[in-house]
Parts: C-alpha cells; sequence; structure tokens
C-alpha cells in the first residue's frame, strides 16, 4: 500500500498519502456515462504508443504525436507504468481514432481527447485506475467527469487504486 500511496502522492500532489481528497465540487457528476462524441473531429490511425498517455497518429495532414488530455499516467519505468500501455496496445494500437484537439503542451505534443468509436478513452483510462485525472483547465470539456471517476476508480480500488497494485497486500 505504501508505494501506491507514494505513487498516488507523486502523480496527483495530493497532501495525505493516506487518502486522496474527495471532491465536494457539485459541477462534478456522480453518474459517469460516456460523453457524447463530437462531429467533425479529425481521425486517423494509431501508430505509436509510446506509453499510458502519449501516442502518435497518422492523419491525412501528417503524424500527430498526442498527449491524451486531462489524465496522466504513471511512465513506463515506474510502479504501474506497464499497465496502462499495455491497455492502450491492446486496445487501440492500429485502430482508427478521433482527435478532440484542444490546445499543445510545453513539449510540442498535441492535447487530445481520444476517441475509439463513441468511448472516450481518456475517461476509460481513468475509471479503470490506469491514470489519474489532471485538474481540468479551460480547454478540457471533460475535465469534470475524469475526477468524478477518478473518485469512483479510488473508492472502487481500481487499477493503480488497487492495494494489489506496485506489488502490494491483495485486497483492500
Amino acid at each position: 500500500m505504501a508505494a501506491i500511496a507514494c505513487l498516488a502522492v507523486a502523480l496527483s500532489g495530493c497532501t495525505s498519502p493516506e487518502r486522496r481528497p474527495t471532491t465536494t465540487n457539485p459541477d462534478i457528476p456522480t453518474q459517469i456515462d460516456q460523453p457524447d462524441r463530437p462531429v467533425g473531429i479529425t481521425t486517423g490511425e494509431v501508430t505509436w504508443i509510446a506509453d499510458g498517455d502519449t501516442i502518435d497518429v497518422d492523419t491525412e495532414n501528417g503524424v500527430v504525436e498526442v498527449r491524451f488530455l486531462g489524465v496522466n499516467t504513471p511512465e513506463k519505468d515506474e510502479c504501474y507504468g506497464d499497465e496502462p500501455l499495455q491497455y492502450l496496445i491492446d486496445n487501440i494500437k492500429g485502430e482508427t481514432v478521433g482527435l478532440e484537439i484542444a490546445d499543445e503542451d510545453q513539449f510540442g505534443r498535441t492535447l487530445t481527447s481520444v476517441w475509439l468509436d463513441d468511448e472516450l478513452i481518456n475517461l476509460t483510462l481513468v475509471k479503470e485506475g490506469y491514470a489519474i485525472a489532471m485538474t481540468p483547465g479551460s480547454s478540457d470539456p471533460h475535465g469534470s467527469i475524469l475526477l468524478a471517476a477518478e473518485e469512483q476508480a479510488f473508492d472502487s480500488g481500481q487499477g493503480l487504486w488497487s492495494s494489489g497494485a506496485c506489488g502490494g497486500n491483495e485486497g483492500r
């Protein structure tokens, strides 16, 4: 459990390694459904998966290095870093995805909500415990549902929030 607590603190900046704070924001929904996929978004084939939150997508305008908007996963060499990477390899590599482009990060990557058909992959990563939600900025249309999904994933012990993750004790 200590490894998970350290990971949670490192990734989220939470103040207590014992428990992530519960959100009391009334704008965060309690029911977490897939939002509607926007029409007219850029599409392309996933050609490379760098890690759990960075992929390359070959679009009609060339290859775009995509950083998933509103989520953060452990790096490949960190505790629980292989699981989100493998999830993306198994589920979206070689697939045509939709890119709901929001912005660009400090490394020149395109910040994007990634859609596989009608599934928001950013949300799935958080719901399944592969990623933590980042505090939403003004360019993140799905930030509030990502935060709610993280809270539910934590409460139910999903993925990196599981007491068995990273060699911790099984069972919550």
